[in-house]
């Protein structure tokens, strides 16, 4: 399991501090699985665009600003909101 409750208090401290070095060290790391495993697990098509590194990588960042902007910590699993905009963003 990549994404327990370990790293739900990772992500609620990492709201309540912004550092940029914990986002780096434990945060980017969360928002590129769950990017990369969404991307595999929805087969859309062509496979050579929804699985590229840069498609990849942009919908990472887009999980790190819906994080940032529209996540609420107290009203939900933070791995529940994130898998859903991964899936909104790739269809």
């Amino acid at each position: 399991m990549y994404f327990g409750p370990k790293q739900e208090a990772l992500v609620k401290q990492y709201l309540h501090n912004r550092d940029p070095q914990f986002y780096q060290d434990h945060i980017h790391k969360l928002l590129r699985k769950i990017a990369y495993g969404m991307s595999g697990k929805m087969n859309m098509k062509p496979v050579s665009l929804y699985q590229s590194p840069v498609v990849r990588h942009n919908c990472a960042t887009h999980l790190w600003e819906q994080l940032l902007l529209n996540y609420n910590p107290d009203s939900g699993r933070a791995y529940s909101y994130l898998t859903r905009v991964a899936h909104n963003y790739y269809c």
